[in-house]
């Protein structure tokens, strides 16, 4: 709750100072960072011409980073994986929350093989290739271990027909709010 008042606080203070750069930088940079993934990527199966990216690049979404030792990941530590994503299969459209209630089209996110999340749940948008979900997904620090770690993003489907979305951008970072 704390950090949350002082994130605030700093937000109050850049809106009135908006001429001081230096204070309105981010007050709680993340302490480490890794970008998996900064352009866009079309996961599925189907030739969608409003992607970026019309082709599928894959049918799912997989890659590793590395986590040296000296980044520590103890209980304390706060970690989280933010991913930018387009056109996912969304509650906030009826038709397809009807699919997601019998299990249809939900995409999951996996970290070193254990599932984290379904990810339409986190999206708030309706589905379309320009409207693209920020997603801020936070990890148990135990989840993590020293040297490589994977993460898979393996999206849902109906009788054969895999959910199309586009990734825009992945990254791992512990820290920062």
């Amino acid at each position: 709750m704390k950090a949350l008042f002082l994130r605030l606080l700093a937000v109050v203070a850049c809106l009135l100072a908006a001429s001081s750069s230096a204070l309105c930088a981010d007050p709680f940079p993340p302490v480490w960072s890794v970008t998996l993934l900064s352009s866009p990527f079309h996961v599925g199966d189907d030739n969608i011409k409003a992607f970026s990216v019309p082709q599928p690049n894959a049918r799912q979404y997989h890659t590793t980073f590395t986590l040296s030792d000296s980044v520590s990941h103890t209980l304390a530590d706060r970690f989280v994986i933010v991913i930018d994503i387009a056109d996912l299969t969304s509650p906030a459209d009826p038709h397809s929350a009807r699919a997601m209630g019998h299990g249809k089209y939900l995409t999951k996110l996996y970290l070193n093989g254990a599932e984290i999340t379904v990810l339409n749940r986190l999206v708030h948008k309706h589905e379309g290739a320009q409207n693209v979900d920020h997603l801020v997904i936070p990890i148990e620090s135990k989840a993590l271990k020293d040297g490589q770690n994977t993460i898979e993003i393996v999206p849902g489907s109906a009788a054969r027909n895999i959910d199309d979305f586009e990734l825009r951008r992945v990254v791992v970072q512990k820290g920062g709010l």
